[in-house]
């Protein structure tokens, strides 16, 4: 018999119902065994409140953003703020950062001059305490 005869024996339609009862018994073994590992591997996603979400958590979730701009943006201002300053401290571009994402910039425009002074030095001295305190 030569490698072609056997490679076409093996690649011809099975007319024997015993290989296709053991076919059929390997495919349902696997799909028991998958189906036990999915259940395992997804547990934490499968069950929880999150598996069947009330109203209350659908509505909370409506409010989020269906996008990840917000983030992307705030990355891309603290590598700015990186590339610009580069011998500047996280801590300093993280704060940067906060200032201005958070509105505090514009906050602090809108308040009296008097009160910018005021806020300004408490920050200022709240961040010197800070960044002696983590040396």
């Amino acid at each position: 018999m030569s490698q072609d005869s056997i490679l076409a024996s093996l690649q011809a339609p099975s007319t024997d119902d015993k290989g296709k009862d053991m076919l059929a018994l390997i495919m349902r073994s696997l799909l028991v065994s998958a189906e036990e590992l999915l259940n395992r591997q997804l547990e934490p996603y499968l069950r929880g409140q999150l598996a069947n979400p009330s109203s209350e958590v659908i509505t909370q979730g409506e409010s989020a953003p269906p996008h990840n701009i917000c983030a992307e943006q705030t990355l891309g201002l603290v590598d700015h703020q990186g590339r610009r300053a580069p011998n500047a401290t996280f801590g300093f571009i993280d704060g940067k950062v906060k200032f201005i994402k958070n509105g505090i910039a514009t906050w602090l425009d809108d308040q009296p001059e008097e009160e910018q002074i005021k806020v300004l030095d408490f920050v200022v001295g709240r961040g010197r305490d800070m960044r002696a305190l983590h040396k």
